[in-house]
């Protein structure tokens, strides 16, 4: 996709939400993770940077030294919410923070996740499986039917343009709720809204509709055997031998691997566009700036991509 400048880090979110509050609804579950994830690893990032901020103020700021595991997000702490987010805070936090050397305050300009869930015939969330008989079991329940496999996509803009900040602040609160429904196919569940913290986060869900031929008892447990399916949702890798398995695929391949790749570059062009996402300071548009740093929360880890 051509992005140079970028750190993948592992979120330490549970992936533990109440699948019975989203029967029906796999789509929105996976975008809640994602949503979860991709927030998880801002405030991680936010947590060291403060870190940081403190130490050089105690210790004088010439002697601070950047490294490649320190990495300012925002100008601000979960102790300290006196940022772009309007909290309740004192500011000598953000006074450190702003007393770094420009070189520790190279601010990524987007986190991004993913988490892909399988949907059964029944309606059922399908995730990892946790031992062959599961994974069998899953098999099984996908043999002979059709699918549907979500992938939700979360974006977290920690410094965002002030221009897209205040767009958000003037919608009215039913403009930033989610377009309810989930598509057949395709992409659904769009949404836009600012976060108390005052960074916008963007997300929604891709849904590929995928149809298995009839399993024997004799494949099912040859490919479980493989391994080639464990840790991954639903219990298969579309791109892997479980290929031989599709008979029918309706949406976006690559959404079922792990990532909605065509999807995910319409959105950042669409945050460009709409100078939300700023990646040229000196032309407009107030963000901060520098090349694009994406902080993949695992964005693939569901699927071992």
């Amino acid at each position: 996709m051509g992005l140079k400048d970028f750190t993948i880090r592992v979120s330490t979110f549970e992936e533990d939400l109440p699948k019975a509050q989203f029967r029906r609804r796999a789509a929105a579950y996976a975008v809640s993770t994602a949503l979860h994830k991709a927030l998880d690893v801002t405030r991680m990032e936010c947590a060291e940077i403060a870190a940081a901020a403190t130490e050089a103020a105690a210790g004088g700021v010439s002697g601070v030294t950047p490294t490649a595991s320190v990495r300012a997000l925002s100008s601000f702490s979960d102790e300290d919410n006196s940022g772009r987010g309007g909290g309740n805070g004192g500011s000598g936090g953000k006074d450190s923070l702003l007393a770094l050397p420009p070189s520790l305050l190279a601010l990524p300009d987007l986190v991004v996740s993913a988490d892909t869930v399988v949907e059964s015939p029944a309606g059922d969330i399908l995730e990892k499986p946790e031992s062959d008989a599961h994974h069998a079991q899953m098999l099984r329940a996908l043999s002979g039917a059709a699918h549907r496999v979500h992938t939700g996509v979360a974006l977290v803009l920690p410094r965002p343009a002030e221009a897209a900040v205040e767009a958000l602040r003037r919608r009215q609160p039913q403009e930033q709720q989610a377009v309810p429904g989930e598509g057949l196919t395709g992409p659904c569940l769009h949404e836009t809204r600012l976060t108390p913290e005052g960074w916008v986060v963007r997300s929604f869900a891709v849904t590929t509709r995928v149809r298995f031929a009839p399993l024997s008892d004799a494949a099912i447990d040859a490919y479980v055997r493989s391994g080639d399916g464990a840790g991954k949702a639903g219990g298969y890798g579309i791109q892997g031998r479980a290929s031989a398995f599709v008979e029918e695929l309706c949406g976006d391949y690559f959404s079922v691997v792990g990532f909605p790749l065509h999807s995910f570059s319409a959105e950042v062009c669409a945050l460009i566009e709409q100078r939300a996402l700023d990646l040229y300071p000196g032309l407009g548009g107030g963000g901060g700036g520098g090349e694009l740093a994406a902080v993949a929360a695992a964005a693939a880890a569901k699927r071992g991509v």
